[in-house]
């Protein structure tokens, strides 16, 4: 058998499951889900619109299309990000760095995995009670074969959707996995400190594990970016839908449980989005308390410059999740947190005073 120390280099080593589905070959396929949701949105919108003679409404069609769009795009960018040289370096670098805390990233990703696999079904249960709840509201077409296409078009978007939503997850998933590995590697760097109290080592090791931060930020950039500006989107969709469906239809309960449960899709990938960020505003945060961190480190000289030095070349430094050369912060999450809450406050005062 192999020894702790053996395996837990052996492990350091290892891409973490999500990061070797994405890369796997069936990887290169997953653009298709892009044009399939496009499709599977289009015959929906057909089927029970004009088929079935419907009135026409968007229905769960418009969650279809922003998770074939964010599905695509973040599956491709961050695949091109983990395939590339520089990146897979600073992940190696990364997963050997914090090989002491090894267990513990493992564990808290675990958990983190098992939160975005709750979320998948939450996602899946949510469309597929939208889909049957606007079939039910549009009508069943009394023709047999129009029936019959009815529900194979129905059934087909919520498999459609089912892949994508999945990938959509396991994107966030996957940035989440690696922003935790980072924050991990600022506690592995902090213990070693305050165990060797060897600040000129320090200096040289925090200039590597910026390094780290700068580049493994700037790898997963676009499909953050990506991910974060589809989640928008739908909220934004989701806002102005609420409002439309009240000005044409009045607040009726039937119309409120509709639009209701056609955006709760949109809303959990929202706030799917919303914890991929708050793990990249914790970690600039933790960077921006570590000089205090070191500071408090006592040595026998209560003026100890080398501590000073290092101090101030953390500080100098800005370390922190950087997102196309801006930094996100946690007043930054906090802000964009509160801008959505007041979209969300204003757009019900306004159908307050409508009613």
């Amino acid at each position: 058998g192999k020894s702790p120390e053996t395996q837990i280099a052996i492990e350091a080593g290892q891409p973490d499951p999500g990061s070797k589905f994405l890369l796997s070959s069936v990887g290169r396929l997953f653009w298709l889900i892009g044009p399939l949701s496009v499709f599977a949105s289009g015959g929906c919108i057909a089927v029970n619109g004009v088929i079935a003679g419907a009135d026409f409404r968007l229905g769960p069609a418009m969650a279809q299309l922003i998770y074939g769009l964010a599905a695509p795009s973040g599956v491709i960018l961050l695949r091109m990000a983990l395939q590339s040289d520089d990146m897979n370096l600073a992940l190696d670098k990364m997963q050997h760095f914090v090989a002491d805390f090894l267990v513990e990233w493992k564990k808290i990703s675990g958990t983190e995995g098992r939160i975005y696999v709750v979320a998948w079904v939450v996602m899946m249960l949510c469309f597929a009670t939208s889909s049957g709840i606007d079939m039910w509201h549009n009508g069943v077409s009394a023709d047999d074969s129009l029936k019959a296409i009815q529900f194979t078009v129905n059934g087909a978007a919520v498999l459609i959707f089912g892949f994508a939503s999945f990938l959509v997850t396991l994107v966030a998933y996957v940035q989440s996995h690696i922003l935790l590995g980072l924050d991990r590697s600022l506690d592995c760097w902090c213990c070693s400190i305050l165990n060797d109290s060897d600040f000129a080592l320090g200096v040289d090791s925090w200039n590597c594990l910026q390094a780290l931060l700068k580049c493994i930020g700037r790898g997963i950039a676009s499909s953050f970016l990506a991910s974060q500006a589809c989640g928008a989107i739908g909220l934004i969709y989701v806002l102005a839908s609420a409002v439309t469906a009240s000005f044409q239809l009045g607040l009726k309960p039937e119309v409120l449980i509709l639009e209701g449960v056609n955006a709760l899709p949109l809303l959990v990938f929202f706030l799917l989005n919303l914890r991929v960020c708050a793990h990249g505003a914790n970690l600039t945060e933790k960077c921006r308390v570590i000089p205090a961190f070191v500071n408090q480190i006592p040595t026998e000289d209560s003026l100890d410059e080398e501590r000073q030095y290092l101090v101030r070349y953390v500080t100098d430094s800005s370390a922190g999740f950087f997102v196309k050369e801006v930094k996100l912060t946690r007043e930054m999450f906090l802000k964009n947190f509160v801008a959505a809450g007041g979209l969300m406050t204003g757009a019900v005062g306004v159908l307050s005073h409508i009613y």
